[in-house]
């Protein structure tokens, strides 16, 4: 079983509103990869709230697992086109921040858990930083624990870098969130990418490191080697939202499958590439889903 646990919002483009929040981007690309996920997050008493459950409950996610705040309203992130990319105007204090670890989380995360996805925007909050925390006191010996580290503006500290490399063994990360890691770490520019990665990796024991790099491709760091795949980019670009989160789920996907790193990370190049001709994050058309399958069975 794979949980994955974070935000789930909406993003505001200027001209309409999707859903999104990586975790919840994530989950959505595995359901749809045919593997069994439960999301778990939670969503205000709200109008907003009400069609985020029934979004889940159209594409079968397990309602039990997302928790309903009466006091704080559902997540939204204001999104805006800029020319190296998007900025995000994330709403603070929502419904997803005060996201609870309480018994019925604990009996489903046990020692069945095949993958624990979370990130760093979920630990924004004192609560979000007490139950990733709290998760990392169960049995997760045999598990793989990814991190996407996802560190948007004035979102995250020191602390929070800290804390989600020390907790995780599988690392997704893009050039800019590696810079944040090592400054401080490695000053001089003229060290090569894999020896920061190989710092990051001995510093925290991490066994896999995934890098995306935007034209530049991605590149992968293990215990059994490095792998460098070049960017494919779409016909036509439309916007870069949900590209990574495509990415990790891929790269997750690949690993539980025992598939090879160098097939992974062409099919998470590939997937990633799709994403980025469409607006927002999720596919409208969800036959992508089985080419997708088909890249990525052994």
């Amino acid at each position: 079983m794979i949980f994955v646990i974070g935000e789930i919002l909406f993003d505001q483009f200027p001209d309409k509103s999707v859903l999104g929040g990586a975790p919840f981007n994530f989950a959505f690309h595995l359901k749809k990869m045919g593997l069994p996920v439960q999301f778990v997050s939670k969503v205000g008493n709200d109008a907003l709230g009400q069609n985020i459950l029934n979004f889940l409950e159209l594409h079968e996610f397990d309602l039990g697992n997302i928790q309903i705040d009466p006091d704080h309203s559902t997540g939204t992130v204001r999104v805006e086109p800029t020319r190296n990319g998007h900025t995000f105007h994330i709403e603070k204090n929502s419904a997803w921040d005060h996201l609870a670890f309480d018994d019925q989380l604990i009996n489903r995360i046990d020692r069945s858990a095949e993958l624990i996805y979370f990130g760093s925007l979920i630990q924004r909050s004192p609560s979000g930083k007490r139950l990733i925390n709290q998760i990392n006191t169960l049995d997760l010996s045999n598990a793989i624990v990814l991190c996407d580290i996802n560190l948007r503006q004035n979102e995250f500290s020191n602390e929070t870098i800290i804390n989600s490399l020390n907790l995780c063994n599988m690392l997704k990360l893009n050039s800019e969130e590696l810079s944040e890691i090592v400054n401080g770490d490695i000053d001089d520019p003229s060290v090569l990418l894999e020896e920061r990665l190989l710092h990051i990796r001995k510093r925290y024991e991490i066994n896999d490191i995934i890098l995306t790099m935007g034209e530049k491709g991605s590149f992968w760091a293990s215990e059994t080697g490095q792998w460098h795949q070049t960017a494919k980019p779409p016909d036509r670009f439309i916007d870069s939202v949900g590209a990574g989160d495509a990415f990790a789920a891929v790269c997750a996907a690949g690993i539980i499958a025992k598939i090879s790193i160098d097939r992974i990370i062409k099919t998470a190049s590939w997937f990633s590439s799709q994403i980025c001709g469409i607006q927002g994050a999720l596919p409208q058309n969800e036959s992508i889903y089985s080419t997708l399958i088909k890249m990525n069975t052994p």
